[in-house]
């Protein structure tokens, strides 16, 4: 399944899913943002946001997250969920910001602006659907955390 996965975030274009986020009063958050896929083993995604910006306020106070990816009934979607990792200090997220600015090169403008933060995430569970196929062809997995 992970194969599966991985070939459709890397081959996705334009690299965009929708993040969820919870706020302080637990309500619910969602914007779309680019992503990139940071490291193929662990399918773990990387995303750029400001500091200023709700997604990243909500994060620092609870660092669950989900992702959707997929824009259409003619492909596939992936849900993600996991917990960030943020990182928030330019000199600790250069290899972030090369692998993120790599794979989304129309954000390049974006690249050195003093807010901008990054945020990594790993899975700890996995839907892939394609109901495109008959059978459509749906698989989970949960991963230790």
């Amino acid at each position: 399944m992970e194969a599966k996965i991985l070939e459709f975030l890397k081959n996705k274009q334009p690299h965009l899913c929708v993040i969820s986020t919870v706020n302080n009063d637990g309500k619910p958050e969602s914007a779309l943002m680019a992503y990139a896929v940071y490291d193929e083993s662990s399918l773990a995604i990387v995303l750029s946001t400001r500091s200023d910006s709700r997604k990243w306020k909500n994060l620092q106070i609870n660092q669950n997250l989900s992702l959707v990816f997929g824009s259409g009934f003619k492909e596939s979607t992936v849900q993600f969920e996991g917990r960030a990792e943020l990182f928030n200090n330019p000199n600790d997220y250069k290899i972030l910001a090369d692998v993120y600015f790599e794979q989304n090169p129309e954000t390049l403008q974006f690249r050195g602006i003093p807010e901008l933060v990054f945020i990594k995430v790993k899975p700890h569970w996995v839907r892939y659907t394609n109901y495109i196929v008959n059978p459509p062809d749906i698989e989970e997995k949960t991963y230790e955390r």
